[in-house]
């Protein structure tokens, strides 16, 4: 047996009974968060407020380990015993509630005495006055004292009597009106997914693939490149091929072949290719055997794939810049020698390499409401422009607004339109939109 919780294992059957052990481990549970400081006890909270603390989310469980089984006889992986499921996830902790606490409305505030220190000055008196012992009667009597050494006396019981402070804006706890602002629990983790299953009907072990070639396009043209890739079906009942109980994906992967393929990039562009040398690039080798020239976003190619004999050519037909396919203007609307027409113009010269269609809203209204702040704009024709009604002169193309099924009095010069025209470009598999937008009377 062994066990390598999350490990993925390659092995080869041959009808000697193991088991693999790659359970993914459970994610951990959180811990409560605290509150350093603060009470959580209603009764001895002040005026104020304490955000609450939301829950923390649980630990995400591990996924299964994968298994690949190198076999010459199918029966064999029943032989083999595989426990992968995935960790489930960890709890999610409770929050910590906070509070929002004030006055209450109906109490009045309490009033606090305005006390104010009498202004006195203690005479200069020195604390002690030297008497003679001898000339002290045997009793002595208050009113006998001399008059400076009572104005001390009085002086010192007033300051005793004047209170030192007064507590400001102390509350009750039934003084308060306090609410729960109450926290989110954590969410659990996310339970790991079970292994997968792959087999390989082979005696020895598939060599490395290469799928792929990436860099700069001047990188690319420079050399040819080996490119490879392992195709493989999907399958279930993965756990019908291995011994009873087995726990893993239902669903696994049969290796089919090996693809190989040397490709060259052949250029066909009018345009050098150093004009494009700094574009990223990338050759693909797919699953059908076609290589497959990426030049990213940026930039729109056609390519022509041409196998030989050891060499795949890759050749570039077309390359036009991304944020040139989008160029187009209204050129001129109106009631031309052939009839009522719109122009539109590929401003980047590129009407030729790219398929080109339309769609146009035809809307008219009344000449005198066209100057209006909302004008009632009655559509006449909504859809797709025919491609027999649209032509190419080089760079412009004509849609001829008399083959749409328009009412002949609305296509008359003078009659206010409003024109929606909607081009949609297309290169191979890339395809975007253009909408332009014309609001005047025909001439």
């Amino acid at each position: 047996e062994i066990s390598r919780p999350g490990a993925s294992l390659t092995v080869f059957a041959d009808g000697i009974p193991r088991r693999f052990i790659l359970s993914g481990r459970d994610g951990r549970n959180a811990s409560t968060p605290s509150r350093i400081g603060t009470s959580s006890h209603f009764g001895r909270r002040r005026a104020g407020r304490q955000a609450p603390i939301h829950g923390r989310s649980g630990g995400d469980g591990q996924d299964g380990g994968n298994l690949t089984v190198y076999y010459d006889n199918l029966e064999d992986l029943q032989h083999i015993y595989v426990e992968s499921a995935g960790g489930r996830g960890g709890r999610g902790s409770a929050g910590r509630d906070g509070w929002s606490c004030r006055p209450r409305q109906d109490l009045e505030s309490p009033e606090l005495p305005n006390i104010q220190p009498p202004e006195f000055e203690p005479p200069d008196i020195p604390d002690s006055i030297p008497i003679d012992p001898s000339t002290l009667p045997d009793s002595i009597d208050p009113s006998a004292l001399p008059d400076s050494i009572e104005l001390k006396q009085q002086s010192k019981q007033g300051l005793k009597q004047q209170p030192s402070w007064v507590q400001v804006g102390q509350f009750s706890n039934t003084d308060l009106d306090c609410r729960r602002l109450p926290a989110r629990a954590g969410s659990p983790g996310r339970n790991g997914r079970p292994g997968r299953l792959q087999i390989v009907n082979r005696d020895e072990r598939l060599p490395l693939e290469t799928p792929q070639a990436r860099g700069r396009l001047a990188t690319l043209f420079s050399q040819s490149h080996d490119l490879s890739r392992h195709v493989w079906r999907e399958r279930t009942g993965a756990a019908n091929l291995l011994a009873t109980d087995s726990v893993i994906a239902d669903t696994y992967l049969e290796f089919i072949e090996r693809l190989e393929a040397t490709a060259q990039i052949i250029w066909e562009v009018d345009h050098s290719v150093s004009d494009f040398a700094a574009a990223a690039a990338s050759l693909t080798l797919q699953d059908d055997g076609q290589v497959y020239l990426d030049l990213g976003e940026d930039f729109w190619a056609l390519t022509d794939t041409r196998p030989q004999d050891n060499l795949t050519e890759v050749a570039v037909t077309t390359l036009i810049p991304a944020e040139e396919v989008t160029t187009l203007a209204l050129g001129r609307v109106g009631t031309q020698v052939e009839g009522t027409t719109l122009a539109v113009i590929d401003q980047a010269g590129h009407a030729a390499d790219l398929d080109t269609t339309f769609e146009i809203r035809y809307q008219v209204t009344t000449r005198d409401n066209l100057r209006q702040t909302r004008v009632n704009w009655q559509t006449q024709y909504d859809g797709a422009v025919p491609p027999e009604a649209v032509t190419r002169d080089y760079n412009r193309f004509i849609v001829d607004l008399d083959a749409l099924p328009i009412e002949p009095q609305y296509l008359q010069p003078g009659t206010p339109v409003n024109i929606e025209i909607t081009a949609t470009r297309t290169l191979g598999t890339q395809s975007t939109t253009q909408s332009l937008h014309w609001q005047q009377q025909l001439r």
